[in-house]
């Protein structure tokens, strides 16, 4: 970016610029590292046979929204499912229903790798009419 400066959006130079941050050192990645595997060993104990269901978003953005903050929204849309790849989780989303009219709403199933066939066959649908099949989901009536 130095030497060809405008070859990236400002959106993307500001978000690449984070890395100069003096508190990220080699120690630090080292600590968040070690935080991050014990995040994962918990994880795995508390979703052992079960399904983590959250929002697909964290809300609905207009794309002027969206271009006005990208970095804001971008942050938002990704709430719920960011620590996906983080936790080296398996996800499907799954559409159920709306929020308003004509507003779109899903929810998102999260598992362990291993037991990714409990969140359901991606090619059933898992809606109804617009409403989550609570049965199918959740396993009750």
């Amino acid at each position: 970016m130095e030497g060809n400066p405008g070859a990236v959006l400002p959106v993307t130079e500001k978000i690449l610029r984070t890395g100069e941050n003096q508190g990220f050192t080699a120690a630090a990645l080292f600590r968040s590292q070690h935080r991050l595997a014990e995040i994962r060993r918990q994880t795995e104990q508390l979703l052992r046979n079960a399904v983590l269901v959250m929002p697909t978003a964290g809300g609905t953005w207009t794309r002027e929204q969206v271009m006005a903050d990208p970095i804001g929204t971008n942050s938002q849309m990704g709430l719920y499912t960011n620590h996906c790849n983080l936790l080296d989780l398996s996800a499907i989303a799954i559409p159920a229903g709306e929020a308003d009219e004509r507003l779109p709403f899903g929810i998102t199933m999260f598992s362990l790798p291993k037991n990714e066939e409990i969140t359901g066959d991606p090619s059933k649908p898992h809606c109804c009419h617009g409403r989550i099949n609570r049965r199918q989901v959740y396993g009750s009536g």
